[in-house]
């Protein structure tokens, strides 16, 4: 498989026939590359056929110059398509991890591709490594067979469009030993069952990708990274044969829906009037996206059954294979540059660009050069000058709008904004007359400012400013005569040097176009000198069989004259026998001329192929010549482009930081401005609002006014009338207590003589000899109660 990077290549298609007993509906021409379904009388070419006395061992012949492209830098995947318990497992090798003689392409890759990698980079000095995935597609859903994770996500690079799985695990190995213990390990973790047509089904598609990064042995070698897909399919299946029933029939189902959506993604790619191709309606067509069509040199082994009862499943699978291998891809070299390799290219180009200076300041032009300096400066003093009288404006206009504030009605201290500010730049300004350029240099300057403009801006890209002593800060030499005069000379030499590389691009297209159909050429004329053989050599075969009848029928015919001379009669078998024998002398007479016929038209369409190339070679030459021509033309132009930009260096410089400096200006005059106006309004608001708080202070002094002197006699009564009843309160109050304390020395007294007249024992005299003691302390009890 030889790869020229960005060129489009068809998918190779190799076509593999199981062994199998009883009758065959299917015949092999691996010679030719062609199957044939005598049944149907169908034939497919195919890019490689191997019937069953094909090795493992040649298989792998096939498909090993896939191991150089992935070392190149180019992706590369193997898938096996094909019915259950056709051998596409056995095929692929994903189920037997031993290196043996029954091995298959996935553990011989792993055997051949560690010493490959060791030798390259001791030969080249930069280091590899190596990782590898193990995925399975089960009923639609993606499982890592390295450690049972359901969490994987297919997202797609928006830069490179490329393929990624999120959660996916990656190991890094160093040795094929390692590989082939991952590949053990999620060999034992996929899923398989038995059907009745195979014992060992595989439920799931398998995914097997090796991922390789070699970094460069250099700063300015850029790192490439490559991954090699190892997709083992599971087989289409018919639930009548299979007799699969419950979990088994749901597979079947999710499988065969799979690859429907692979049959339907291949049928979009190879018509010419489709423009979407479904990928994203599975995720197997998902996680093939760069194999189909993409970034990827891709072989599909389709796998068939040669008994005569798996003829529909056989014939559907080549339909399948043939309409695939008119998919077409563009694989490309994958280039992982690392951030330390760019940073040292900057940096190499930083100090070329210096050197360039110091050239330009040290040679001829250095007057020139402190000329321009001097003018530089000129302008800077004028540009100043022209800010400040601005500035002046605007302080002018401030104030004068701050007295307006006060002169309404604004009794509030006005906060004066900072000189700093308040530069803003004013809506009407006028220009210093003293800095305007002359007529002539603004009319040329206003003639090529469009042209200008995008001429500074393509070839600013890239380049840093390398005159630190000039001061550009506001700096106008846009109306510079010599800078338009060097700008015009500057946009010719690229004109002309875009020109050169325009025409050295055309040819190098040209040349890769000739390239393209030699090559075609060249592989149609091959494949016209092999079947030129293939025709000779049967013609051959014929010729002998035809010597060969024609002996048998000299002897049938001795035989028959001699029976006929014995006997006077002509015997019945002999002469049936004579007849056959003439019939197919007739027959491969006619064949041979159908194939001397194919052997001239081979032979024509071989000239025709020769004659093309012919005219392809030179034409490639002259396209060369003419690639020469221009590389030269381009070369010239380069010593040109540079030796211009030596002398405009200073004035993209000088141009690039005044147009920075003047961008910042404007946003911090934006800014002041904004500000201005918002401190503007809202003191207008606050004016606003004290003047309807007065007219409402107004309103209100007029309302109470009116009112006051109804309700100020009434509330002074009410109040009067108050107060005296509060004194009658009081007094009262007074009374109780004099009468409270006079109770309680009379309940005392009266205490203390109940008190003696018990210590005598009396009932009917008391201390003092009255008999109504008694009766006078219950009342004056019961009065002293009352009053509390």
């Amino acid at each position: 498989v030889s790869l020229v990077c960005g060129m489009s290549q068809n998918i190779k298609v190799v076509v593999r026939v199981r062994p199998s007993q009883g009758d065959r509906c299917i015949e092999c021409d691996r010679a030719n590359k062609t199957l044939v379904l005598p049944r149907v009388r169908q034939q497919y070419i195919f890019d490689d056929v191997c019937d069953d006395k094909v090795t493992q061992v040649e298989v792998y012949q096939i498909i090993e110059p896939l191991i150089n492209s992935f070392l190149d830098g180019y992706n590369a995947t193997i898938f096996a398509y094909g019915q259950t318990g056709s051998g596409k497992t056995h095929t692929m090798g994903t189920a037997n991890t031993e290196h043996n003689d029954d091995a298959g392409i996935l553990p011989r890759v792993l055997h051949h591709l560690f010493p490959l990698l060791e030798k390259r980079e001791q030969e080249g000095g930069s280091g590899v490594e190596m990782a590898v995935s193990f995925l399975e597609i089960y009923n639609e859903e993606l499982v890592d067979l390295l450690s049972d994770s359901t969490a994987i996500r297919v997202v797609e690079d928006p830069r490179t469009k490329a393929i990624a799985l999120l959660g996916a695990t990656e190991e890094r190995v160093g040795s094929a030993q390692e590989a082939f213990a991952y590949l053990e390990q999620g060999s034992y973790n996929r899923r398989v069952a038995s059907t009745s047509m195979n014992a060992t089904s595989s439920r799931s598609h398998a995914i097997f990708t090796l991922s390789l990064v070699q970094r460069g042995s250099s700063d300015i070698e850029e790192a490439k990274s490559s991954k090699f897909h190892f997709v083992d399919l599971a087989g289409s299946e018919r639930a009548k044969r299979t007799q699969a029933t419950g979990a088994r029939m749901r597979e079947g189902c999710n499988i065969n829906a799979g690859l429907l959506a692979l049959s339907h993604v291949i049928s979009a790619l190879t018509s010419d009037h489709v423009t979407h191709v479904p990928y994203r309606d599975s995720k197997l067509t998902r996680l093939l996206q760069d194999s189909l069509g993409g970034n990827s040199s891709t072989v599909m082994i389709a796998c068939v059954s040669g008994s005569d009862d798996d003829f529909a499943e056989t014939r559907n699978t080549l339909q399948y294979a043939s309409r695939a291998r008119n998919i077409k891809n563009t694989p490309v070299v994958n280039k992982a540059g690392t951030l330390e390799q760019k940073h040292a290219a900057l940096l190499r180009q930083n100090e070329q660009l210096l050197r360039q200076v110091e050239m330009l300041q040290s040679g001829s032009e250095s007057q020139l050069v402190q000329d321009l300096q001097a003018e530089v400066a000129e302008w800077k003093q004028r540009c100043l000058a022209e800010k400040e009288r601005a500035n002046r404006i605007v302080e002018a206009q401030f104030d004068a709008a701050a007295e307006q504030v006060v002169a309404a009605g604004e009794k509030f201290a006005v906060v004066h904004t900072p000189r700093s500010a308040a530069r803003v730049k004013p809506e009407v300004a006028e220009p210093a007359p003293e800095v305007e350029p002359s007529s002539d240099a603004r009319g040329a300057a206003q003639a090529s400012e469009s042209a200008r403009k995008s001429m500074l801006h393509e070839m600013m890209e890239g380049l840093e400013p390398q005159l630190d002593e000039l001061e550009t800060s506001g700096l106008d030499i846009e109306h510079d005569p010599r800078l338009v005069e060097l700008l015009e000379q500057t946009a010719a030499v690229h004109q002309q040097h875009t020109a050169a590389r325009s025409s050295a691009a055309c040819a190098d297209r040209d040349i890769a176009s000739y390239q393209t159909m030699l090559l075609g050429s060249q592989q149609q004329l091959t494949q016209t000198e092999e079947a030129a053989s293939s025709v000779e050599a049967r013609i051959v075969d014929m010729q002998a069989q035809l010597e060969s009848e024609k002996h048998e029928r000299q002897k049938l015919q001795s035989q028959l004259e001699a029976a006929q001379t014995a006997t006077g009669k002509v015997p019945a078998p002999l002469k049936k026998a004579l007849a056959e024998r003439d019939r197919r002398i007739e027959q491969i007479e006619m064949q041979n001329r159908k194939l001397q016929m194919e052997k001239d038209r081979l032979a024509k369409l071989q000239q025709t192929s020769r004659n093309a190339i012919n005219d392809l070679e030179a034409q490639l030459q002259r396209a060369r010549a003419e690639k020469v021509k221009f590389q030269k033309a381009q070369r010239e132009q380069e010593q040109r482009h540079k030796a211009t930009l030596q002398k405009r260096d200073e004035f993209i410089a000088a141009m690039r930081k005044r147009d920075n400096d003047l961008s910042r200006q404007s946003q911090r005059e934006s800014r002041e401005k904004k500000a201005l106006q918002r401190k503007k309004e809202s003191l207008e608001a606050r004016v606003q609002m004290l003047l309807a708080l007065s007219k409402r202070r107004n309103s209100a002094r007029s309302y109470m006014g009116a009112k006051s002197a109804q309700t100020v006699a009434a509330a002074q009564e009410m109040l009067k009338q108050k107060l005296r009843q509060y004194r009658e309160l009081h007094v009262h109050c007074y009374e109780l207590h004099e009468k409270k304390d006079t109770l309680t020395c009379d309940v005392g007294r009266l205490q203390a003589a109940a008190a003696a007249a018990d210590e005598t024992e009396s009932e009917d005299a008391c201390v003092c000899g009255s008999p109504c003691m008694r009766p006078r302390l219950a009342a004056a009890r019961q009065a002293l109660a009352a009053a509390e």
